[in-house]
């Protein structure tokens, strides 16, 4: 099989599996029934974890999902839907960088892949298309120069510099522990803390954004304790580096828990299973990132995800922070839904998960709000909340 096959098949294999697990449409399930995956969708799944490990990628996320149906009898088990501890784990840098490799070099051939694709070009277009990759060739060349001169001044001269290896260390150890994540998150984190590594934003995130679409200054490897976040932010305020770190922590925390498999009781008791709600899961990561990292003495410059998140604000002023973050981090979202529709109306929750867009969602609540005549305009100036809207140019 040519490397242009194997992407197609995987390619087809994703769009599969995608209508599946994260089509934006809930899977109903009777209660003492596990859900019904037909043929087509298993043979998919299988064949993209297959594939996914043929080219270095981790599949551990798609063979817990796998291995879903004899396991979701009872909404009220929301731990197995998690890991007792991730199929990789990486126990240094030097594993880790292997690991990082690997995922760039994939990234790099379906980029080719794409390049080659695309039409054959005349004479003109193909000059100015090399001329464009020798000046970008040039452009890296000297961003490899200023981070070698950046972090001469920051790591040396800086007396306060800290190292993001320390900074994971300490947000793993005093931040993420189990007075934070409750005992089965907590123990589960701390048997197998998560791996940083530090990659240059001109390299490996960029080929990252090209390639899944949307720019990124952290990562976490679904199935494995690996993080990394972009080289730039060990130049940029310590708040922002450890608001990162953090995000990317969570992610792993949550997914130990099976906070990723996004799931809840309807009225009749019946199991509903959504799968993995992206806008959803990164709106409420950000939010509790951002809320740890300033409860401990850092304010960040930004947020990410600032829809998402401020819907986020809004999910825990309407059912209370308690009740958000257990839901975040085991997938339940079964008390979430009760007090959202107990507040805003019958079959409010599922019309919010059905928007499966961060701007959506928020206009659907934000309507929800003004017709059950709730006063939400303090919400808007929540810290974290404030600074979102102010990052979109909303207020």
């Amino acid at each position: 099989m040519t490397a242009e096959q194997m992407v197609d098949k995987v390619e087809k294999a994703e769009k599969t599996l995608g209508k599946v697990v994260e089509g934006g449409k809930a899977i109903e399930i009777p209660k003492a029934k596990p859900p019904d995956l037909n043929a087509s969708s298993k043979k998919a799944l299988k064949e993209l974890g297959y594939l996914a490990g043929q080219v270095g990628r981790n599949d551990a996320f798609l063979k817990q999902l796998n291995t879903l149906g004899p396991m979701i009898m009872d909404a009220g088990k929301p731990r197995e839907y998690g890991f007792e501890k991730p199929e990789k784990i990486f126990r240094n840098e030097k594993e880790a960088k292997i690991a990082i490799k690997r995922e760039d070099d994939w990234n790099k051939s379906r980029i080719a892949l794409k390049k080659a694709r695309a039409e054959r070009k005349g004479f003109f277009a193909s000059l100015w298309d090399n001329t464009k990759t020798a000046a970008k060739a040039v452009q890296n060349a000297l961003s490899k120069v200023r981070n070698t001169i950046d972090d001469f001044f920051t790591k040396t001269i800086n007396p306060f510099y800290r190292s993001s290896a320390g900074l994971n260390r300490e947000i793993a150890t005093q931040w993420l522990n189990e007075s934070y994540l409750g005992t089965i998150n907590g123990k589960r984190f701390a048997a197998t803390p998560p791996m940083l590594t530090v990659e240059l934003d001109k390299g490996f995130f960029e080929r990252v954004a090209n390639v899944y679409g949307c720019p990124a200054v952290g990562l976490q490897f679904e199935g494995t304790n690996l993080i990394t976040i972009a080289k730039s932010l060990e130049n940029k305020p310590e708040a922002d580096r450890r608001k990162t770190i953090t995000h990317e922590q969570l992610h792993y925390a949550s997914e130990l828990g099976g906070g990723k498999v996004i799931r809840w009781k309807n009225q009749k008791g019946d199991l509903i299973v959504y799968g993995y709600a992206k806008w959803l899961h990164e709106g409420l990561t950000e939010l509790h990132a951002q809320q740890i990292t300033r409860s401990k003495g850092y304010t960040p410059s930004r947020v990410s995800y600032a829809l998402e998140t401020i819907t986020g604000v809004y999910l825990q002023r309407l059912v209370g922070a308690g009740v958000l973050k257990e839901a975040y981090l085991t997938g339940d979202f079964s008390k979430v839904r009760e007090i959202v529709d107990k507040k805003l109306g019958t079959d409010s929750f599922d019309g919010m998960m059905k928007t499966n867009k961060g701007v959506d969602a928020l206009l659907f609540l934000r309507n929800g709000l003004n017709s059950a005549g709730i006063n939400y305009s303090s919400w808007d100036k929540d810290p974290v909340a404030a600074m979102a809207w102010k990052d979109i140019g909303g207020r």
